[in-house]
């Protein structure tokens, strides 16, 4: 399916391409009404990162648009400040608009508590702003830990050594949102800290969704505020964990190869991204549950209006069209 993007994101180009049919909003797209994401991208190569979760995005069934976001109270120093302002909409405005899904990436915070991350106070409204919408949400990596700590008081537990690797994860259900994926995922595992199963409340109504014998727990679902709770990356490249590799030994991190990522373990061997098909179902599956949610919502619209006057049940249809309309996220 197409995808419409920012003009003149860099992504778009490598996107075009790879095939992907790639739009931006005053180029007019598909008839169909997009699912508006809003991407809260927390990672320090951006352009890097909105790529690859365009590429998840851009591989599913649904029309999307994605607008852009990052916290105000933080200075990015590893994107240039130019291409933020381009492409990307400040969170003050961004929280205005209308939006039928949310995804927060990882950041690289995670040995620093929650409550001295500089832009803690924006992630928390953006955790408390989704939950008063309903919106339905994906967390990554540290993401999904701070999301899991602001709603449910769960802690991260720092590990001896990073966890750094490519993981097959046993998946418990078959449907919704790991629907197609036949009971194993692998994913690119890159963090510090990790959250344990035996932390999570039993009250809550969370629910285990992926865990590896090798890396731990890997996604929880948590019904109440519609989200994913998604700790490694699916959405990686193939060189990802290699890049990071290379990146911790100029810093004389003394990193440990990463696991089941080289061909034959070899780290001059250019890693393959086995995980990208299922990485892209997984993607493909929690757009699904957000489109769900969408014509949900129409639904609901459009019954109450008819409840209140019966001979403007048409009237009422047109008028969430037009509402979902004006409301598009608009670059100039």
């Amino acid at each position: 399916m197409p995808i419409i993007l920012p003009a003149g994101l860099p992504a778009a180009d490598t996107l075009r391409r790879e095939g992907v049919t790639v739009f931006h909003p005053a180029s007019g797209h598909p008839g169909c009404e997009p699912l508006r994401v809003l991407l809260v991208n927390l990672m320090p190569d951006k352009p890097r990162t909105e790529l690859q979760f365009a590429r998840m995005i851009g591989a599913s069934h649904n029309l999307v648009e994605l607008t852009l976001t990052v916290p105000e109270h933080h200075e990015w120093q590893h994107t240039d400040a130019g291409h933020l302002r381009r492409f990307y909409v400040p969170w003050r405005e961004a929280r205005w608009r209308l939006f039928d899904a949310l995804i927060v990436t990882g950041a690289p915070v995670e040995m620093l508590a929650f409550e001295d991350v500089d832009y803690w106070d924006d992630m928390r409204d953006i955790l408390d702003w989704a939950e008063r919408r309903s919106l339905r949400s994906m967390f990554v990596c540290w993401a999904a830990q701070a999301a899991l700590y602001h709603r449910h008081g769960v802690q991260k537990h720092a590990l001896g050594r990073k966890c750094s690797g490519v993981y097959r994860h046993s998946l418990y259900g078959g449907s919704g949102l790991l629907g197609g994926l036949n009971g194993a995922m692998t994913m690119p595992v890159s963090r510090h800290t990790e959250i344990r199963c035996e932390d999570l409340p039993a009250a809550a109504g969370l629910r285990v969704m992926a865990v590896s014998p090798d890396s731990g727990l890997g996604l929880v679902e948590d019904p109440e505020y519609h989200s994913a709770y998604l700790f490694n990356h699916p959405e990686y490249d193939a060189t990802a964990l290699a890049d990071e590799y290379v990146r911790d030994i100029v810093a004389d991190r003394a990193p440990s190869l990463p696991e089941n990522y080289f061909p034959d373990g070899d780290p001059n061997r250019r890693p393959v991204a086995v995980w990208r098909d299922e990485a892209h179902r997984l993607y493909g599956n929690w757009l699904e549950q957000a489109a769900s949610d969408c014509a949900a919502r129409d639904h609901s619209a459009r019954a109450a209006a008819a409840r209140r006057s019966p001979g403007l049940s048409l009237t009422a249809a047109a008028a969430v069209a037009l509402f979902r309309h004006v409301q598009r996220p608009a670059f100039n």
